[in-house]
């Protein structure tokens, strides 16, 4: 009898450790389920698309509030942090960061990221000063052989363009932003920057004094479609379908317009 009761006994203890491990595994369980995951998105200060303050620290633009909106929607906490573009491409390939945005596909980035559908198509042009030219235009890529040009380090400009490039061998200077190729085309330092159209407005609000200086020939160098890219690294790779369908509900539902209307005035 002595016997019987000391191992029901030890029945009893192991029943309530394993019940007690049960209610345990359920409780983190559901603490688990309710983890929200978070987002690291690298940014400059490139407006309309990204803008930073005097102090470094980001504080909006149009691509920070698309990216924003889609993530919350995702229920992802999104964090920023600012960092050069060419840096930002090295925190992706490993791993360090998420997200870069508005930033075009090729061949050498789709190594390391992946894309989102297109945000907005835009253009790369040749921007000039108009005391170099008063007015200039260009057809093939031959033409522009006798110019210099500015580029800033990270960017691509196309296969065609680089291929032209190594061909009739371009005058090309690579700076670190697009404000520096602004101020050494000014100083006619350069015959050419090469930049998005989207990004001037941005540049010449720094330097609004150059507004009237500078132009652009119509024919494009590139037609540039850009995208939120994700690193391959990143825990959020597997949702991308879901981050395209969160786009997609964002230009149905009229979040894209609203937001371009606040910086542009106008409608998609």
């Amino acid at each position: 009898p002595m016997e019987r009761r000391k191992m029901k006994k030890i029945y009893r203890i192991v029943t309530l450790s394993l019940l007690l491990i049960g209610i345990c595994d359920i409780g983190l369980a559901v603490s688990g389920s309710g983890h929200r995951q978070s987002a690291r998105v690298t940014a400059e200060d490139w407006p309309p698309w990204e803008k930073v303050n005097a102090r470094g620290e980001i504080t909006g633009g149009i691509a920070i509030e698309l990216v924003e909106e889609m993530l919350s929607r995702m229920n992802i906490e999104m964090k920023t942090e600012n960092v050069p573009f060419k840096r930002a491409l090295a925190y992706l390939e490993i791993g360090r960061s998420d997200f870069i945005l508005m930033i075009a596909p090729s061949p050498e980035r789709a190594k390391f990221m992946t894309f989102t559908d297109p945000i907005r198509v835009d253009y790369e042009r040749l921007y000039y000063s108009t005391e170099r030219f008063p007015a200039f235009e260009w057809n093939v890529w031959k033409d522009l052989t006798p110019y210099s040009m500015g580029t800033v380090r990270g960017y691509v400009h196309g296969k065609n363009w680089q291929q032209a490039a190594n061909t009739y061998h371009y005058k090309v200077s690579v700076a670190d932003t697009d404000f520096q190729n602004l101020r050494m085309l000014l100083r006619g330092r350069i015959d050419f920057m090469i930049i998005l159209e989207s990004a001037v407005g941005g540049i010449l609000d720094k330097m609004p004094e150059a507004r009237d200086k500078i132009k652009y020939a119509s024919k494009p160098v590139l037609e540039v479609p850009l995208c939120f890219g994700l690193s391959k690294k990143s825990s959020l790779a597997p949702r991308l379908s879901e981050m395209n369908s969160a786009l997609r509900q964002m230009r149905h539902d009229g979040t894209f317009k609203r937001i371009l209307k606040d910086y542009y005035q106008e409608t998609e």
